[in-house]
This record gives C-alpha cells, structure tokens and sequence, in this order.
C-alpha cells in the first residue's frame, strides 16, 4: 500500500515543493548616490571682453599742405625717404611752440622749441628751462620692422600701425616713441620733454597731408 502510494506521488509530478522565502526588502539607493551618477552641472566663468584697437589718429581728414607749418613740406621735400616716409603733422600744438628743422640723416624731422620748458640742449644733455627740442616728429632714415628697446608701454591700432614708447635710453627725461604705420615703410621718431602724457597726447594728434595735386 505504501508503495503504491509513491508510485501515485510521482505519477503527479513529485514531492511538493518548499514553502518559498518573501523577496528581499528593496531598499531606494540614497540620494547621495543616486545625484552622483548624473553629470556635473557646467560652471560658467567669466571672460574679460577685449576692447578692439582704436583707429589711427591719421584715418581723420588730412590736412591742406597751407595748414601746416613750411618747416614740414620744405624737410619733407628734400629727404631721401620722402617717397616712403609720408609726412605726420600734429594738430593743436602748445601756445608758444616754434617749429623749426631738426637734423635726422636720410630722413626728416620737425623740433619744437618752447621757452622756458624742458628740453634739450645743443650737446644732447637735458635741461630744464631752455625750451629747446621740446617735443618733435621725424620719420627716420631707417625702414620699420627692425630691432627695437623693450619698450614698457605699446599702442596698437586697429589699421595694424603700432607705436612702443618709454624713458629715452631708458631713464629719460625725455619721452620717445618708435612710430611703425602699417603703409608706410620707414620708421618714425615722435618725442617730448614734457612727459608721457604729453607724448600720448601728440601721438594722437598726428595728421597727414594732403598730396600735392
């Protein structure tokens, strides 16, 4: 009888099964964890905006040839770069200011003479009442694009001209500039006895000059 019992068990598929086990508790990951896994959220960092260059103070409206000072026009027709040094007048001079020639060899070059401020003495030395070269402008006899000083201060313009200025042999008193314009092919000297400020403001006040028709 027990026999034939088993033999019914398995006839119906077997021993029945074990009670099963409840599902483990699912817990929620932490939120810790779960922020984790999501990407960084971008920092914005703030850009300093780049002014753009300026325009050069000699894009204005040239000058007339009988607005400028003879000096100019009478230097500038004899000097041997005069074909690719075009003349820089500035507008707007010191009350008092006297032009007159000023030697630079194969080029040329206009000085200022201004009583009783600084200056520069025939020798070259400094002084501080004479007047003489009291500022100036000349286009060198020597083409732009070679060696120059590590000047402390630069002007850049948006025509690509640029001017490096600082202390003459570098502790001054005078004040000079190298002046490179972007078509012309010399390089000019523009300086001032009368500071920096005064030599900032003269590089802005420079002009060209109408061609002779």
């Amino acid at each position: 009888m027990r026999i034939a019992f088993l033999s019914l068990l398995a006839a119906c598929g077997g021993a029945p099964a074990p009670a099963s086990q409840p599902p483990a508790e699912q817990t929620e990951p932490a939120e810790a964890e779960a922020e984790a896994d999501l990407p960084a959220e971008p920092v914005e960092q703030e850009v300093d905006a780049v002014e753009p260059a300026p325009p050069p103070p000699w894009a204005a409206e040239p000058l007339a040839a009988a607005d400028v000072p003879r000096v100019y026009l009478k230097e500038h027709r004899v000097a041997e770069n005069r074909e690719t040094c075009p003349l820089l007048v500035p507008v707007d001079v010191e009350a008092g200011a006297v032009p007159r020639r000023a030697s630079f060899h194969g080029g040329w070059a206009v000085a200022y003479d201004m009583k009783g401020s600084p200056g520069k003495l025939s020798s070259g030395e400094p002084c501080a009442t004479c007047g003489r070269s009291a500022f100036g402008v000349a286009g060198a006899g020597v083409e732009k694009g070679g060696s120059s000083p590590a000047w402390p201060r630069q002007i850049t313009w948006s025509d690509g001209s640029r001017a490096g200025y600082g202390p003459e042999g570098g502790d001054g008193p005078t004040v000079l500039a190298f002046l490179e314009l972007a078509d012309a092919g010399c390089l000019y000297n523009v300086w001032s006895a009368l500071g920096e400020e005064h030599l900032v403001v003269l590089l802005g006040a420079l002009r060209r000059v109408k061609a002779s028709e």
